[in-house]
């Protein structure tokens, strides 16, 4: 572990514990809960269930890459927001 690193996203900063060799900053669950909007526990059910952004194993903790957090992101689609079927 290189010490703390910070990932800057607009207004929101966000503390990593690790670094891998790469200089690459990893996010600990708290950083993912807090970037997407939902708690640590919902982080832990998804990974639980194998669903979410993927995580590196790192001794007993598991730590996100930033950009597989926003892959994730992208793969959620929802519907609505102009959508309409056509009418019959």
């Amino acid at each position: 572990m290189k010490g703390k690193a910070s990932y800057d996203c607009g207004e929101m900063r966000y503390e990593c514990t690790s670094q891998v060799t790469t200089g690459e900053s990893l996010w600990d669950k708290r950083a993912v809960a807090k970037y997407l909007g939902v708690s640590p526990k919902t982080i832990d059910r998804w990974l639980s269930e194998g669903r979410g952004p993927k995580g590196l194993k790192v001794g007993a903790h598991v730590r996100f890459r930033p950009a597989d957090v926003n892959t994730f992101l992208e793969s959620c689609v929802t519907l609505g927001g102009g959508y309409q079927p056509e009418a019959r």
